[in-house]
């Protein structure tokens, strides 16, 4: 044998003793007593590890369900948060503020700087005291959240300053997790953008506040009559508490409306407690700041006070003239846009609304005032022909009011730059917005149309002054009436031949109409009411005698003044305007009314010798209840046909005044024998 074989056979010999020892072991071991324990952990081990990759696998799932979430996030628009509905001011021509205007949210922005410390502090001590620390997230804030959406099976809390300001401008307000997820994804996106200060400024600006206020600055106005700056500690901490639930903790509902201030107290004093625990306060300020819940009477409450009415529940001032110019504004806005129809209309009332706007208008609030107090005061207005008419029932709101007939409205203007200084548009003060404004609205002017459709032109054709009218109850070729004439204010006397002068004194009707049909012609009438800026067609397109001549159709009371102020102003024309000039949030003019071109619409004699034929009439005839000393006055009365109205229209050599008393209803007359001589003159002379 080999020595490999040999070698063979030894390891052949030297392994079956091993075989045998296995074997023999093998057959003796017995099993241990714990032998089912050990099976059972082996299993518990084998199920958390299928538990594991189950959860593995499943948090791969979650993660694709969240990355679908972000890809479908919007992109960051900060715009969104910078373009933010702001309020807009109305102006005098002073450049004093007349009023705030403003849509749904009333929002006027406030720097940082002017942002008090205890309120920027108060804010970070209750909604996130890690502010400065995070990068858009508060990640610790998050997991405590998350674990108590789990037992609660909602969606809550764990949102900075920084998510709550994405959510509040750039999301919707729906609590799932993927509008979570985005605001979570966004909230990043903005800490790269935003510096902390400017998160927290805009947040402070964007919060809702109750009471209709957007932003601590409004806020601060409303609820406490101050400007930030002036706001002390406590008031701060009233600001910042309503953050948490606007309607729940609005003081002003609490102290009045609900009468439970201790809701306010508390929610104050959890607000001042954050801040003394998270090192803003000291203990004396903390302690001198709170809130005596046990005792509401106690006199340190007491020195806590909320305005009771809110400003944005309150009319402005002078809301006549107010109305008038914000509607003016409109108008201007669709124009320069080329905005159209009912969808221009809103997109013009939006930007006056919630553009943080500066409108500087034309009126003079001493003119205003005076005029106010003279239509809302004055006690000679006619009565009505029936008694039953002298009470109009308005539907106002949810409530209906009594307002007195007849009505009555005035309008003062700058004839030498066509700046409307004063509007009223009723005899009752207005309660709330967009009451009727009667300045607006078309009135039947009466004989007042006289000087501007019949006796101007014929003066400006080149006919003299001295002339002799003729005033007999003769058939007139084109006449519209019945008879074929007019009948003059007394309806059995006619004067014959009259010189202008008497003619215009006395307002005969028949000299009139047969002026403006022999002499003047329609045309020319018509074309010389269109440069005098009449809109109205039945005065400049097709206009019939009656109304040239008598004033029988409404017409537009601003118009109207602008048109004697041409007369005024030596023939020149000037376009009402109730706005000077317009800018923007960012101080950029984008309206501009300050250059104005006149137009020339008359001679300069012509318009002399109106006014010389117009001040005889104050002197001698019809408008003589109108005079007064100390100042020269030219103007002409009208009587709207059957008593419907009577109207004044006259100028000093400093403004132009308009002034009108009618029923609201067209039907309704006034008494017999009312005539804007008697009536319509001395309320112009107030």
């Amino acid at each position: 044998m080999d020595k490999r074989n040999e070698n063979k056979g030894k390891e052949h010999k030297k392994r079956i003793p091993l075989v045998e020892t296995i074997q023999q072991n093998l057959t003796e071991r017995k099993k241990p007593s714990g032998f089912l324990l050990s099976v059972l952990i082996t299993t518990i081990k084998l199920f958390v590890i299928f538990l594991l990759i189950l959860g593995f696998s499943g948090f791969g799932a979650v993660l694709g369900v969240a990355k679908a979430y972000v890809d479908g996030t919007p992109a960051l628009d900060v715009n969104r948060i910078e373009d933010q509905s702001l309020t807009s001011f109305l102006y005098d021509r002073n450049g004093d503020l007349i009023t705030e205007y403003n849509g749904l949210e009333h929002r006027i922005w406030a720097s940082l700087d002017e942002i008090p410390r205890n309120v920027q502090n108060a804010l970070i001590a209750t909604e996130d005291v890690r502010f400065y620390a995070h990068n858009g997230l508060d990640y610790k804030r998050l997991a405590g959240a998350f674990f108590n959406n789990l037992k609660s099976e909602s969606v809550q809390g764990g949102s900075t300053i920084t998510q709550q300001l994405v959510k509040n401008t750039m999301l919707s307000m729906e609590q799932t997790y993927k509008r979570k997820i985005q605001e979570a994804y966004l909230s990043l996106q903005l800490e790269k953008e935003y510096s902390k200060d400017e998160i927290l400024e805009a947040y402070l600006n964007t919060i809702y506040l109750g009471s209709g206020n957007y932003g601590v600055k409004v806020a601060a106005e409303d609820y406490f009559g101050k400007d930030l700056k002036d706001l002390n500690l406590r008031e701060s901490a009233v600001l910042i508490g309503i953050t948490k639930n606007p309607y729940r903790y609005d003081p002003r509902l609490n102290f009045y409306s609900r009468e439970k201030p201790e809701v306010t107290y508390k929610r104050t004093n959890l607000v001042l407690q954050l801040m003394y625990e998270n090192g803003f306060l000291s203990k004396s300020d903390y302690e001198n700041a709170r809130f005596d819940e046990k005792n509401p009477s106690d006199p340190k409450n007491k020195e806590f006070q909320v305005i009771e009415q809110s400003s944005n529940q309150k009319l402005y001032d002078y809301p006549y003239f107010v109305e008038y110019a914000i509607q003016d504004l409109t108008e201007a806005l669709m124009k320069q846009n080329g905005w159209e129809g009912k969808e221009g209309r809103q997109k013009a009332n939006n930007m006056i609304l919630n553009g943080g706007l500066k409108i500087y208008t034309t009126m003079d609030p001493a003119i205003q005032k005076t005029t106010e107090d003279t239509i809302y005061h004055f006690n000679g207005y006619p009565r009505t022909a029936k008694a039953k008419d002298s009470v109009k029932r308005e539907q106002h709101g949810d409530r209906m009011m009594d307002v007195a007939q007849p009505q009555a409205s005035a309008v003062v203007m700058d004839h030498h730059t066509g700046e409307l200084q004063a509007i009223v548009g009723g005899r009752m003060e207005p309660k709330e917005q967009f009451w009727s404004n009667r300045a607006r609205l078309p009135w039947a002017p009466g004989s007042s149309i006289k000087p501007l459709a019949v006796y101007a032109p014929f003066i400006e054709a080149g006919y003299p002054g001295g002339i002799i009218l003729e005033d007999v109850p003769v058939s007139i070729k084109g006449w519209n009436g019945g008879k074929g004439f007019p009948s003059n204010n007394n309806a059995s006397k006619y004067y014959g031949p009259v010189p202008l002068r008497k003619a215009i004194e006395q307002s005969y009707n028949v000299s009139a109409a047969r002026t403006v049909l022999e002499r003047v012609g329609t045309d020319y009438s018509m074309k010389k009411l269109k440069e005098l800026g009449i809109t109205e067609p039945r005065y400049v397109e097709t206009a019939l005698p009656s109304n040239l001549a008598l004033g029988s159709d409404p017409i537009n009371m601003i118009e109207l003044t602008a048109a004697y102020g041409t007369l005024a102003n030596k023939g020149n024309y000037q376009k009402p305007i109730s706005i000077r000039k317009v800018l923007d949030k960012d101080g950029k003019v984008i309206l501009d009314n300050e250059s104005r071109q006149k137009v020339s619409v008359f001679k300069e004699s012509t318009a002399f010798i109106m006014t010389d034929l117009l001040e005889n009439a104050i002197n001698k005839g019809t408008g003589t209840r109108a005079k007064f000393s100390g100042m020269s006055i030219a103007g002409k009365t009208g009587t709207n046909s059957d008593y419907h109205g009577v109207f004044f229209g006259g100028y000093t050599p400093y403004y132009t005044t308009t002034v009108v008393i009618a029923p609201d209803n067209h039907n309704v007359s006034l008494l017999h024998g009312a005539s804007g001589g008697k009536f319509a003159a001395p309320l112009w002379k107030e």
